[in-house]
């Protein structure tokens, strides 16, 4: 049987996190190869699965920098760096036949995009990837919500319920500690949340029962968002309101060639 682009994806990278782990180097994986890898049902779904880039996001622990550096490199990867936080390698890949660039992406300690996303967990624990509320929630933060963290967060709430398991659930009292403390945040998670309820209604590709269960998840959180307690921090932000940015601009192109 012909291996799928997704599934070399996904192979590789379990393949680059194994012999990170051998060296000491904790690697999870997160974005839309981790939201695939957890989503089973969904990724075979024409219409709601989306073809991957071709690349592999990881986060690491903070200060190990220098070790997955000498990591990537050791295993045949070329390395850029966007800054002492973040880091991007690249590497040849055969892809259908095809001579293609495989890039890797490895961020420490903490997911930073629109906004910051700390990953609570042990980074050493078993588990391949980041777990499923972080996962769900580096979605829901993005201010510029596209069509693609918008199928990656319909395919997780239609996988996933809400509730205290990391393993097979969203974890909704950490979802909520994280947005009631940071009124940005939780702005973002919001309007995005609305803007999956009014994508349901334009699709097909899933039946009514999967759209009242999508449906009924997103109310049920909005819920929760809505009327648990906020942080003096939330409110004194939320005085501010949108007369200032909420978010964080994210410069991919600031990435310079490092010769590290």
């Amino acid at each position: 049987m012909t291996e799928s682009t997704e599934q070399k994806l996904l192979r590789v990278a379990k393949e680059i996190a194994e012999k990170a782990r051998t060296g000491g180097v904790h690697l999870k994986l997160f974005g839309g190869l981790a939201v695939w890898e957890h989503c089973p049902n969904s990724r075979i779904v024409a219409g709601l699965s989306r073809e991957l880039p071709l690349d592999i996001d990881f986060v690491a622990d903070c200060g190990s920098a220098e070790r997955v550096v000498n990591l990537m490199v050791g295993i045949g990867f070329a390395s850029g760096r966007w800054s002492y936080t973040q880091m991007r390698f690249a590497a040849p890949i055969k892809v259908n036949g095809k001579d293609r660039e495989l890039t890797c992406d490895v961020q420490f300690g903490e997911l930073n995009f629109s906004h910051c996303i700390a990953i609570r967990k042990d980074l050493r624990d078993d588990h391949f990837s980041i777990p499923l509320v972080e996962l769900l929630l580096s979605k829901l933060q993005i201010h510029e919500f596209q069509k693609k963290d918008l199928l990656d967060v319909v395919m997780l709430l239609r996988e996933h319920e809400f509730g205290q398991d990391d393993v097979d659930k969203i974890d909704s009292p950490v979802l909520l500690k994280c947005c009631n403390r940071d009124w940005g945040l939780s702005t973002n998670v919001t309007e995005n949340l609305v803007a999956v309820s009014e994508y349901l209604s334009s699709i097909s590709c899933i039946t009514n029962q999967d759209k009242a269960t999508i449906s009924a998840r997103v109310e049920e959180f909005r819920s929760l968002l809505t009327n648990s307690p906020k942080t003096w921090r939330w409110k004194m932000r939320a005085l501010i309101g949108r007369r200032r940015p909420w978010w964080r601009t994210v410069e991919y192109d600031a990435m310079v060639d490092s010769c590290i």
